[in-house]
């Protein structure tokens, strides 16, 4: 999939369907046929947020594992959400605005695949 508006491609798994949504903020959602698994994208005003204090952040609220990665040749902040059951990977644009994968079930082998599949596919559009 094409995310022409944000300048990202990234693969996603063809049991999981894109969805209408009309939540404020929401760029696109896919879900599977059972409703177990699904990917959100997500674009957020952050006003010169950068990578570091995203990552400030999720230190800070606890998320697990946080680490500042580079995917594709795109720097990115990647951790769980144990609480909501989800994996994040957060990219911070040149306006400093944030665009955040999120992946969920992360306790099922389904949704660590999904997550795994989908974050090593995210690359920057030529």
């Amino acid at each position: 999939m094409a995310l022409k508006d944000l300048g990202l491609m990234i693969w996603v798994p063809s049991d999981l369907v894109y969805t209408e949504t009309e939540e404020e903020g929401r760029y696109a959602l896919f879900i599977d046929a059972d409703q177990e698994c699904y990917l959100a994208v997500d674009a957020i005003a952050t006003e010169g947020m950068t990578l570091d204090q995203a990552y400030e952040n999720a230190v800070a609220n606890g998320m697990k594992e946080p680490a500042i990665v580079n995917i594709n040749g795109i720097d990115a902040l990647t951790y769980a959400n144990e609480e909501s059951n989800i994996g994040q990977i957060v990219l911070v644009d040149t306006n400093g605005n944030m665009i955040i994968f999120s992946f969920g079930p992360i306790d099922s082998e389904i949704g660590q695949i999904a997550y795994t599949v989908i974050a090593s596919s995210l690359t920057p559009m030529e």
